[in-house]
């Protein structure tokens, strides 16, 4: 589910006109994704309808602010990351999932948990 909402998030970035929002299908797991892109400031917001997801996404000077977003954890191969690797000089962001739920990468260290990495945004 994570790579249709990669694949069109990608898809926004390369078009050149603002695009005013997208849709994927509803899951728990794209919520909590997208939760934590509000929270990086990626995302306005979305809005939950029937069996679909309608995300708006952030735009700064007529480009988008989310520009570069990949899995960060495939089916062939998953990636893991524990707090200690975090360090504060990171060059991109990362969601992970852990057992606590689904956290922004900067969170890790706070709560001193690893997880798999489900996107990386540079």
């Amino acid at each position: 589910m994570l790579k249709i909402l990669v694949d069109k998030l990608q898809h926004i970035s390369k078009h050149k006109k603002q695009i005013k929002y997208i849709h994927v299908p509803r899951t728990n797991l794209i919520i909590n994704v997208l939760n934590v892109l509000i929270e990086l400031g990626y995302i306005n917001g979305y809005q939950l309808y029937k069996k679909k997801i309608f995300i708006f996404p952030k735009y700064f000077k007529g480009s988008i602010i989310l520009k570069n977003i990949s899995l960060g954890s495939k089916p062939s191969y998953k990636k893991y990351i524990k707090y200690k690797e975090i360090n504060r000089n990171i060059y991109y962001d990362i969601v992970v999932s852990t057992n606590i739920g689904i956290l922004a990468g900067s969170n890790l260290y706070k709560h001193k948990i690893g997880g798999k990495v489900l996107l990386e945004i540079s």
